[in-house]
């Protein structure tokens, strides 16, 4: 696609959702490379997916890693691939070859990793609670030290966050403490200089991101929920301890949201930011200029974000939530007149003025002929060979693109024998490529004497200590004691993908294994190796799984969640029977009236002529109990379980038990008048020829069944709340 012929006059921000990229397993992280033409996609169950973001295909599935993949980036020319998977490795993968460059094991957990953006040769690696590490990829026949520790400005605190800047010259770290470290990048592995630092806030520094193209800038996502963007030249020369102030500042004022990751989006100008919320699958995208929230992207309601990532040259954004990769793009408007120039496009409906000769045989309003030698300026030679250079592949320091790039992915179809099948053995469906073995891999283990070893992912569910796994098939035998999970057995390859060989002692319990997740397996030698396929694949699954991700917690968390829905269900009935409270208290102030007046020496004489009875001391009671719906009304934000409570109680003494009394004191007029086949003159009270008992119970009949409902769904709602009870019920 031609960067050059795309819409550059209308917003630079992406407003609605244009599909979805289903990698079949659940998708954890992606990563565009430079051209934005490929996108990397890690999945829960150990494979990379490669997009071909141009027709929203797969052009690759590598066979990666058997855990988890939790982090990948692309190297600058697009033929490396680094990856870090939940089981402590970190890969560099050959991107046309599918082949294992590199690896390196850790006996801790990784949380980041990236290339340098303009050496391929050295990455950088974040472990869990550990200072950040560059790691380089040796020389095949020289022996020299591959890794060095970022220097720290605090020992004691090892929460760290870590990135290149955009040419790859510094390494910027934070840490829990708000402080930021400038380290500067030298030619030899040892010559890391802390040359700057400053503080952000009080809070942990969670994520530190450079712009993508010509512009120094960078933004620091803290705790605090606030987002700062800095300059890199105004922290460079405030040097050790400074205080550079911000550009920018942007946050949720409103909901105070915690932000799960943020970047820049594309092009050389970096106009625009967006943040990904990590309380629901929405993303908050403002202009940087000015700071002003442009635009919320709201995914499927109750999802979780796991990743965004801004396209390098488009806006387009890619989110992961619920193991989906969500594409957000701007709406797609047809233009005609890209077709044919003089069509001229019109916003509504117009009537055409003829010419007045637009019909005739002879145009006399068309411009005359022109002569021949007019033509000579015209006849242009236009170079359709030689490809032009376009400034938007290029950084501020480059003047020709890079040939050796790799833009797409070829495709060969897969033919099995094309003389006895023909045409029809061309599928040109991705394979799922493992690692060839022809070349062996180099495996480096890196043991980090300060770095936690018996603490688990933060992808992975549960405690560390119990979920601790073997790394690479020859971690410590102490960790491997403690492991409840561990790996299968059997010889590793030299890409690292695990070969299953089974022990002697574990080869019945795989065969078992296998079938029971199949339906039939025959034991035959043409099914062997779809046998050890099936084995691997059941066998690597027993791993741990990503929180959230696999849907087992479904039950427990469906019991757990009842009383939500009962707490939302008994709120929307007790708010309709205080509305039925209500409306009968203005039916008793409108009988109270009369009396209210008259103790206001408010004279009215059509209230007068009407001569309603004087009120008793149960009414004052009862029409003075709405008050307590404030009560029940102020419980329900915060689900206050001392209110409600009270509410109920009140409720009970100052409504239901009036009513009761009423009902029972004008029992004996109902019975004489009942009894006297329905004699008025039999009756104590009257009004206006009405019997004042029929027109109580008429009143009481009804307060009644609110009053009732009212207790009832205030109890409901104080068994719902009550947090204690619902969870040793669940458990």
């Amino acid at each position: 696609m031609n960067i050059d012929l795309l819409e550059h006059f209308g917003q630079n921000y992406p407003e609605e959702f244009d599909g979805a990229l289903d990698c079949i397993s659940l998708a954890l992280t992606c990563s565009f490379n430079r051209r934005g033409t490929c996108l990397a996609v890690g999945c829960n169950d150990g494979r990379i997916v490669i997009w071909d973001f141009l027709t929203r295909g797969m052009a690759k599935i590598v066979s990666a890693h058997v855990h988890p993949v939790c982090s990948l980036s692309w190297s600058r020319d697009g033929h490396k691939l680094v990856s870090a998977s939940t089981d402590n490795t970190v890969c560099v993968w050959d991107v046309l070859t599918s082949e294992c460059v590199i690896r390196w094991r850790f006996f801790s957990p990784i949380l980041r990793v990236q290339f340098n953006p303009r050496n391929d040769k050295m990455i950088l690696i974040c472990p869990l609670k550990h200072a950040a590490i560059v790691v380089f990829m040796p020389h095949k026949e020289v022996s020299t030290k591959t890794h060095v520790m970022v220097p720290l400005d605090d020992d004691t605190d090892l929460n760290i966050v870590a990135s290149f800047d955009r040419r790859g010259q510094y390494i910027y770290t934070g840490n829990a403490k708000g402080k930021i470290l400038v380290v500067k990048v030298g030619t030899t592995i040892t010559s890391l200089t802390v040359i700057a630092s400053f503080r952000v806030s009080n809070t942990a520094v969670k994520q530190i991101e450079f712009a993508p193209r010509k512009k120094d800038i960078f933004l620091v996502s803290t705790a605090d929920r606030v987002i700062r963007v800095y300059e890199t030249e105004e922290v460079l020369m405030c040097g050790k301890n400074g205080e550079p102030e911000p550009i920018q500042k942007l946050q949720d004022l409103v909901n105070k949201t915690m932000w799960k990751k943020c970047c820049f989006s594309g092009g050389p100008d970096a106009d625009y930011i967006c943040a990904g919320s990590a309380r629901q699958h929405a993303l908050y995208v403002w202009e940087r200029n000015v700071g002003n929230l442009v635009k919320i992207l709201h995914g499927t309601k109750g999802e979780l974000l796991l990743d965004v990532v801004w396209h390098p040259l488009r806006p387009i954004i890619a989110s992961i939530s619920s193991g989906v990769v969500s594409i957000w793009a701007q709406p797609q408007v047809e233009n005609w007149s890209a077709f044919a120039p003089d069509f001229k496009e019109l916003d509504e409906n117009i009537e055409y003025e003829e010419r007045e000769s637009e019909f005739d045989i002879e145009d006399e309003d068309r411009t005359p002929a022109r002569v021949s030698h007019d033509n000579e300026d015209e006849d242009v030679v236009i170079d359709v060979v030689t490809p032009h250079t376009i400034h938007a592949f290029l950084s501020s320091d480059e003047e020709d693109e890079d040939q050796s790039a790799l833009i797409y992915l070829p495709i060969a179809p897969d033919i099995d024998d094309p003389e006895m099948e023909g045409p029809t053995a061309v599928t040109p469906t991705p394979r799922t490529e493992t690692p060839t073995k022809s070349r062996r891999s180099k495996t480096i283990d890196i043991d980090l004497k300060e770095a936690p070893k018996d603490e688990a992912h933060p992808l992975l569910s549960g405690s560390g200590k119990q979920q601790n796994r073997s790394v690479g098939g020859s971690a410590d035998k102490s960790l491997l004691a403690k492991s409840k999970v561990q790996r299968p057995s059997g010889k590793r390859s030299a890409n690292g993908s695990t070969d299953l060989i089974p022990s002697k002692r574990n080869t019945d319990r795989a065969f078992l294994t296998a079938v029971d997740s199949t339906d039939c397996l025959c034991l035959s030698l043409s099914v062997v190796p779809h046998m050890v396929h099936t084995i691997h694949s059941v066998m690597s699954s027993r791993g741990q799984v990503v929180a959230g991700t696999d849907g087992s917690d479904f039950g427990h968390r469906q019991k757990v969640a009842k009383h939500y829905e009962t707490s939302v269900e008994n709120k929307y009935r007790l708010k309709w029977c205080i509305f039925l409270h209500f409306l009968l208290t203005l039916l008793m102030l409108v009988k109270l009236s009369d009396d209210i007046l008259d103790r206001l020496d408010i004279f009215i004489l059509s209230l007068q002529e009407l001569y309603i009875p004087k009120p008793r001391l149960w009414e004052w009671m009862w029409s003075s109990s709405i008050v307590l719906s404030l009560f029940a009304m102020s419980s329900f934000k915060n689900n206050n379980m001392s209110r409600i409570r009270f509410y109920a109680i009140a409720t009970f003494l100052w409504s239901l038990c009036p009513i009761l009394y009423a009902l029972v004191y004008y029992f004996s007029d109902i019975y004489a008048y009942v009894a006297s086949a329905r004699d008025i003159s039999s009756v104590k009270e009257r009004w206006m020829g009405l019997s004042v008992a029929i027109i109580w119970y008429a009143f009481g009949v009804v307060a009644l069944q609110v009053h009732i409902g009212q207790l009832f769904f205030a109890i409901k709602l104080w068994f719902a709340w009550n947090i204690k009870k619902v969870t040793k019920k669940a458990n």
